[in-house]
């Protein structure tokens, strides 16, 4: 099978400057050419613009089916027993398979969500229920799908559309719960025998790939002893661990004195006084944490809103094994005071952007991540957005992610329209804008 050319006014490489009128040669989802004057296209987008697949490090797709947010007016602890509540209504009115069924669908809206917006790669917080059989189902379902609308000749050429890594969040807020959340965890390096391995082997013949990893969930709902079993789990496995951690000042005054907030918060939800199993309670630090955390082969520190001077620094010596995950739609949606993004990018700590989930933003897609972020008047600049959600999260993860196109990598997903004049506007006009990216199966009716 010959590549499959396409050509748009402007391709994002991994140059400093977007390439002007050339074409990018696709096969089996792989960039084999990048062509600066191509002489003939099987596919011309005009004025459009090749951008590259992002990457969306941190997520909860099973929250996809919410049309709105979830209100934060009563503050973090009541938005989670909103959550909470939310989840025990749809547990107690549905039969086991209408759940398992609703779930199925929730998932397959957030998969779809992600590709149409440019995602490649995503790592999803996965709580029960769950069946390892979910990833090849969806993805069929999304085959048919696409398959209405794709030419497939352009299908073999863009190949898997994404890379899901479901990370197993594992949570054990009172002591007899420590066996199945164990067990929720060993279950998870067992499908490895059913799954997808190492980042790489593909889910044949459909636009999905499937990984996973570990997520002890939060300090305040994971016993001390239970993290560092799961961190030696991580390292037994050649895994990664990513973990709520500084998300707000409710859970520092956690932390510190076993009180506050998300103690009542916890009280409520399990009907108990907070570890009350512990006698005394144990005050550790977030850096004890961020220690522990860089034990794994490699980790994410999610959200990290609330991080303080000895955290920042212990995420300093941990060297690159333990990157910092900000959500800055979420964090607004919290009203949070600003994010110390600037200062761990500039203390060498690796910082990539995620979306959270619906319960928490609006849609899906990292692309508004960046705009956002773009048009908070603060100049940033755009390149440093761009790699926030490409070649930052790649290197912490080990994938291939990028910031533009280049040889031998992924294909692109998604296309926008452009009216750039020059080469040195086309990204600032991307992140300015507002128009939605074009997925891959459109590209032959929308740019005609």
């Amino acid at each position: 099978m010959q590549p499959l050319t396409i050509r748009a006014r402007w391709i994002l490489t991994h140059d400093d400057l977007p390439m002007e009128g050339g074409a990018v040669a696709l096969h089996q989802g792989r960039v084999v050419g990048l062509v600066q004057k191509p002489g003939g296209c099987d596919l011309d987008l005009g004025d459009a613009i090749l951008v590259p697949r992002l990457v969306n490090a941190h997520t909860h797709l099973e929250f996809s089916d919410l049309e709105q947010t979830i209100s934060a007016e009563g503050g973090f602890s009541r938005w989670v027993e909103s959550l909470v509540e939310r989840r025990r209504l749809a547990s107690s009115s549905q039969s086991e398979e209408s759940l398992h069924q609703m779930r199925q669908a929730s998932l397959r809206r957030g998969v779809r969500e992600s590709i149409e917006s440019g995602t490649g790669w995503l790592v999803d917080n996965i709580t029960p229920p769950w069946d390892f059989r979910w990833p090849y189902e969806i993805a069929e379902a999304l085959r048919l799908a696409i398959q209405k609308d794709a030419d497939q000749s352009l299908a073999r050429a863009i190949g898997v559309g994404l890379h899901w890594i479901g990370a197993a969040e594992i949570l054990c807020p009172v002591a007899e719960r420590e066996a199945a959340a164990w067990s929720w965890a060993e279950s998870w390096c067992q499908q490895k025998k059913i799954a997808a391995n190492d980042f790489r082997e593909e889910i044949s013949g459909v636009p999905l790939s499937w990984d996973w990893a570990l997520a002890p969930h939060a300090p305040y709902t994971l016993p001390w002893s239970l993290l560092e079993r799961l961190v030696a789990l991580s390292r037994q496995e050649g895994r990664f661990v990513t973990m709520h951690l500084a998300e707000t000042p409710e859970e520092i005054d956690w932390l510190q004195r076993k009180a506050g907030p998300i103690a009542q918060m916890l009280e409520r939800l399990t009907g108990r006084p907070a570890f009350s199993e512990e006698t005394p309670p144990v005050a550790r630090p977030l850096s004890q944490y961020i220690t522990l955390l860089s034990k794994a082969p490699r980790a994410l520190v999610v959200h990290g809103n609330a991080l303080d001077d000895a955290a920042i620094d212990e995420l300093v010596r941990a060297g690159g094994r333990v990157g910092v995950v900000y959500c800055p739609r979420t964090h607004r949606h919290f009203g949070h005071a600003e994010h110390p993004w600037r200062r761990l990018h500039q203390s060498g700590i690796r910082v990539a952007l995620g979306t959270d989930s619906r319960a928490s933003n609006p849609c899906l897609s990292v692309w508004e991540e960046l705009r956002f972020l773009a048009g908070t008047g603060q100049g940033v600049d755009p390149r440093l957005l761009l790699a926030m959600a490409t070649r930052i999260p790649g290197d912490l993860l080990g994938l291939e992610a990028r910031e533009g196109l280049y040889l031998g990598g992924p294909g692109p997903l998604v296309a926008f329209r452009s009216t750039a004049q020059k080469a040195d506007q086309v990204l600032e006009e991307l992140l300015a804008g507002s128009d939605r990216p074009i997925p891959w199966w459109q590209w032959s009716a929308e740019f005609r």
